[in-house]
C-alpha cells in the first residue's frame, strides 16, 4: 500500500525545504548573450569580447551565460538572430543583446554596448553581490523591493514586506525529518539550515543596477508596460539567483508574501527544476564553492505528482544541524544499521514498483487503463500581483 501512495504522488519528494533544495541541486540556467557586429570587429571591440567570453568559462568565478557572436553582414545570417536585433530598442553597433532562459524567453531583457565598462555592469552589480552573500551565509530568500514611481507606495510596501516577513520567520517551521537529516542529506560546509528572510531596496533608476533592473522586469511578461511603472514590485530571489515570482502594487500584501515564503521553505514536491515556478538572474558566482559541492543523492527518486501544501502556522522552532543524539555516526554500529535499513528499504520499494508495473500492464492489456500523471508545475494561488 505504501508503494501504491508513492506512486499516486500523495507523498513528498523529500523534505528538503525547496529553497535549500534549489541550492544544492539546481545549476543555473544559463543567458544567451549575442554579440551583433558588421563586419570585422576593431581591436578594442575583439578584446572586449574575448573578455566576456573569459568571464563566461572562469570556472573560479563562472557566469552563467552563453555568448555568440553574430555578424550582421553575412547573407548567411541566422533570421531568428536578424529579428532580434530589429526588435531592441536601440542599435548601436557593436552590440551586446540579452535573452533571458527560460520557457517564456523574451528577447532582448537588456542591451549595451561592447565596451569593458558596460560588460563589467551587464554581468556583475552591488546588488547581486549582495544576494549571492546573503544566501550563502544562509539567507531562505532575499526580497528584493524594486521601487516604482511614487515613494508613498513604495514605503508602504516596504513596512509592509518587512513586517510579513517578520511573521513569516516567526511562525514557519522547517520540515523536522529535513533537520534531523541535514547532516547527511545536505553540505555539512554549506550554510547553516535555518529560515531568515532579508530584503533589499532597488532604485529603478540606479545606473549600476540597469541590467538586473531590466531581468526582473523581463522575468514575466507584461511587467514592463506603463501601466506599472508607479507601482513598487517585490522579487523573492532564492537558490542560485532564482526570482520566484513578483508582487506588485496591491498585490505585495502579508497573504502574497506568506504563501510565497511557505513555497520556498515547504518541501521541495517537485524536484524537477523547470517544472518549478521562477526564472534564473544572470550572476558572477561560484555557487559550488559556496556550499562546497552537494551531497543531496545524485539519483533522485523518479517525479511525483503533486502540488506543495504550505506549512502550517506553528510556534518556530531552531533548527539543530548536527547535534548530538539527533543522529547516528555513519561510523557507529547504529549508524551502520541505518544505512542497512535504508539499503533493504530501497530493494523493497524496487521490488513493488516493479509489482505495481507488471500488474498495471497486465490491466491494462485487459481494458484501457490511465497512466499515472507526470510531475506538475507548483502554483501558489493568489500570486498574481497586478
Amino acid at each position: 500500500m505504501a508503494v501504491l501512495v508513492w506512486l499516486d504522488g500523495t507523498a513528498p519528494a523529500c523534505e528538503t525545504p525547496v529553497f535549500r533544495y534549489a541550492l544544492e541541486r539546481w545549476t543555473s540556467d544559463p543567458y544567451e548573450l549575442i554579440v551583433f557586429h558588421r563586419g570585422p570587429l576593431a581591436q578594442e571591440h575583439r578584446s572586449t569580447l574575448a573578455y566576456l567570453r573569459q568571464k563566461v568559462n572562469d570556472h573560479k568565478l563562472p557566469l552563467n551565460a552563453q555568448v555568440r557572436a553574430v555578424d550582421l553582414a553575412d547573407p548567411q545570417a541566422d533570421t531568428d538572430m536578424s529579428k532580434l536585433w530589429a526588435s531592441l530598442p536601440t542599435r548601436n553597433l557593436p552590440q551586446v543583446a540579452v535573452r533571458r532562459p527560460g520557457r517564456l524567453a523574451v528577447s532582448g531583457a537588456w542591451s549595451c554596448r561592447l565596451t569593458r565598462t558596460e560588460v563589467d555592469r551587464l554581468v556583475d552589480s552591488p546588488t547581486r553581490r549582495a544576494i549571492a552573500r546573503r544566501i550563502l551565509a544562509g539567507d531562505s530568500a532575499v526580497w528584493v523591493l524594486l521601487d516604482g514611481g511614487d515613494e508613498k507606495l513604495n514605503d508602504e510596501a516596504a513596512k509592509t514586506l518587512q513586517t510579513a516577513l517578520g511573521t513569516a520567520a516567526q511562525t514557519l517551521e522547517l520540515n523536522p525529518t529535513a533537520v534531523m537529516n541535514a547532516a547527511t542529506s545536505l553540505s555539512q560546509d554549506g550554510p547553516p539550515l535555518k529560515i531568515a528572510f532579508s530584503t533589499i531596496r532597488l532604485p529603478r533608476d540606479d545606473p549600476a543596477e540597469q541590467p538586473l533592473v531590466s531581468m526582473l522586469l523581463r522575468s514575466e511578461a507584461g511587467l514592463v508596460d506603463e501601466k506599472f511603472a508607479a507601482m513598487p514590485m517585490a522579487f523573492p530571489i532564492f537558490g542560485r539567483g532564482r526570482a520566484l515570482y513578483a508582487l506588485v502594487g496591491r498585490g505585495i500584501n502579508p497573504q502574497n508574501i506568506a504563501e510565497a515564503c511557505e513555497f520556498m521553505v515547504g518541501d521541495c514536491s517537485c524536484e524537477i527544476k523547470d517544472l518549478n515556478p521562477g526564472v534564473d538572474l544572470l550572476m558572477t558566482v561560484n555557487w559550488d564553492a559556496g556550499i562546497d559541492g552537494s551531497m543531496i543523492s545524485p539519483e533522485p527518486l523518479p517525479p511525483l505528482t503533486g502540488v506543495h501544501v504550505p506549512l502550517a502556522t506553528r510556534n518556530a522552532i531552531t533548527p539543530v544541524v548536527n547535534a548530538p543524539g539527533t543522529h547516528a555516526d555513519a561510523s557507529s554500529p547504529l549508524g551502520m544499521l541505518d544505512v542497512l535499513g535504508v539499503v533493504l528499504t530501497a530493494i523493497v520499494v524496487l521490488v513493488g514498483i516493479v509489482t505495481v508495473v507488471m500488474v498495471a500492464r497486465r490491466d491494462r492489456e485487459a481494458a484501457a487503463g490511465t497512466e499515472p500523471a507526470a510531475c506538475t508545475d507548483v502554483e501558489v494561488d493568489g500570486k498574481e500581483r497586478p
